[in-house]
Order: C-alpha cells, then structure tokens, then sequence
C-alpha cells in the first residue's frame, strides 16, 4: 500500500548518514516544543549557553534542508518547509544572527525551490524567505527568489499572493537596486492585477504599499520602465481610495503610492 511505504520510508533509518526524515521532523516538532516560549528559550540559553541552543537550532535547519533536496514524497517536503519559519522563529533576539547561520546551512536554496511547488508549500516558503528578508534582503535577491516571488504575484491564491507581495515589499525597502531588479522581472501586471482581484484585504494593502516603494526609489535613481506602464495603476488606485468602508491601511498606501 503507498501509505504504508510512505511510513516505512519515513521510518527507516537514512542511508547517507542522514537521519531519516520521520527522525528529522520530530526533532523540529520537539525542539520548538521544548523551547518555544520565551521562558523556555530563556532558561535552555541560560543552562547551556547561548552558542549550544543556536548551534541545535541550526542543526535541525540543516537537516530539513536536506530532508527537503532528498525526499521524494511530495507530503514529507511540504511538512519539511513547514518547519523553517518556526524554528527561525525561536530566538528571542532579532538581531539577524541566527538568520544568518541558517543561510550558511544552506536555506536558501531550499526554499526558492519550493516556490515551485504545491501552493501549501510555496505560501510557507515565501512566509519563511520574508522573514529572512527582514535582515538579509541581498541574500535572498542572490539566491534567485525575485523572479519566482513575482510570478506568485499571478497566483490564483490570494494566501500565496500575499506572501510573495509581503517578501517583495520588504526586498524593496530602500533599495533602488532591489527595486530595479523586481520591475525587471516584471511585476506591474501581475501586481495590477492582484490590485483589481484581491479578494483578501491583505492584498490591496500590501499591493499599494509595494507600488509605493517601486515609485519612491525613483527620488534616488529613474525608474527603469516607462511611466505609461504605470498610468493603469491611477484608475485602480482611485478605487480602491474612494471603496466605501476601506481599511484603513489600504488607504495609506494607496494614497502615497497617487
């Protein structure tokens, strides 16, 4: 039965030196378990160090990327990606640093490949890529995630279309360089059209706020797409400033971006 050789599969002992992938995912599930709070994370740095509770965090990334390059069951790599953005989420520290040692490990990759996958996956990737951008938006432009995020701006799932939305915005920020590399890649229609079909309040919001930040990096350096490519916007953006009841964040972000 294909159940049950998925179990066995997921059972068995890896036969590259590499836990096997059940081994894997208990190990994430427990290690957020055991030091998810910020008393636990506390006390876990406090009785070992802070050094030995992030070289374990990184471990544990470590092993799911490459429980995610080696896993043939679609179901296990989706639980797999499902795992980075809590375990990033552990230290209580938001200074970049475990960011950066997951990067080393080798998460990048990993994820930009699964922005190619099943929708489930490519929301939690592109949930996790955010939260890596916050500190290393270069890295994440490195490693190939713009064009991919963009072309998740045409999802027909408006969960995905917020995530990648959310990750260009934050890559965007103050950065002209960034800013040129998503236009390049062409994100004005399918952010126009996400602007037109969000159903989710999340994506007008955060489609106003990523055309703002693509306009305001032209007070540092020109655009590099003819400004008749940006008239579609106008209309767009006067409706959804003059929608009765509009949230209020829509709003700010519609307004700057006119």
């Amino acid at each position: 039965m294909a159940g049950v050789a998925s179990l066995d599969e997921m059972d068995s002992d890896g036969t590259d030196g590499h836990p096997s992938p059940q081994a894997v995912l208990t190990k994430a599930r427990d290690l957020c378990k055991s030091i998810g709070t910020k008393e636990a994370y506390g006390q876990a740095v406090q009785q070992r160090g802070l050094e030995a509770v992030e070289a374990e965090i990184i471990a544990a990334i470590a092993d799911i990327c490459h429980l995610i390059a080696s896993a043939n069951e679609s179901q296990v790599r989706a639980q797999a990606v499902g795992w980075f953005g809590p375990l990033l989420s552990l230290p209580r520290h938001r200074d970049g640093t475990i960011e950066q040692k997951a990067i080393d490990a080798g998460v990048l990759p990993a994820l930009v490949e699964q922005l190619s996958g099943c929708e489930k996956v490519q929301n939690v990737a592109a949930l996790a890529l955010g939260r890596l951008a916050i500190h290393h938006a270069g890295s994440v432009v490195d490693a190939g995630a713009v064009p991919p995020l963009v072309q998740l701006v045409s999802s027909h799932d408006d969960n995905v279309r917020e995530a990648a939305i959310g990750v260009l915005c934050i890559i965007t920020t103050e950065s002209s360089t960034h800013r040129d590399a998503v236009l390049a890649d062409g994100v004005l229609q399918p952010l126009l059209k996400a602007m037109r079909e969000g159903s989710v309040i999340r994506v007008p919001h955060l489609s106003g706020r990523l055309l703002w930040n693509l306009l305001s990096g032209s007070k540092k350096s020109p655009l590099p797409v003819p400004l008749a490519e940006l008239a579609p916007f106008l209309p767009v953006l006067v409706g959804l400033i003059t929608a009765p009841e509009q949230d209020d964040r829509v709003l700010k972000w519609a307004h700057g971006a006119l």
